[in-house]
């Protein structure tokens, strides 16, 4: 079998059982609460994109790595994170600014993640 084609197999039936898992269980779970703390475990998952930053630092990836692609993937990562930890405290606090940070989380983490994509595709 092609590496790709088991790439997409998997990739597929992961993306299928975390799609069950989010219908059967997240999303009954989380219509229960109120929009600030529904929103909390959703936000929480880009809190921990932290770990992107570290092929910033010299020798995490192959020399191979374009500098561009290393600084956009690093960078992003951590200005999404930081402003995760942001909108948690606001939420957490029931801030009017926690919901629209909250967006600007899935915003600048989808911007970060689709400027790397193209990088990716190429290589």
């Amino acid at each position: 079998m092609k590496p790709i084609l088991l790439f997409n197999i998997q990739f597929v039936l992961s993306l299928a059982a975390f799609t069950l898992i989010g219908l059967w269980y997240v999303v009954p779970w989380l219509a229960k609460k109120p929009r600030e703390a529904a929103l909390q475990p959703l936000v929480w998952v880009h809190a921990f994109r932290v770990i992107g930053g570290t092929v910033l630092a010299p020798g995490a990836v192959a020399i191979g790595v374009p500098i561009l692609f290393q600084k956009m993937v690093g960078y992003g990562d951590l200005i999404t994170a930081f402003l995760a930890l942001v909108a948690l405290a606001a939420l957490r606090a029931r801030s009017s600014w926690g919901i629209p940070l909250a967006w600007l989380v899935v915003v600048v983490g989808l911007l970060d993640t689709d400027a790397e994509l193209p990088q990716i595709t190429e290589a």
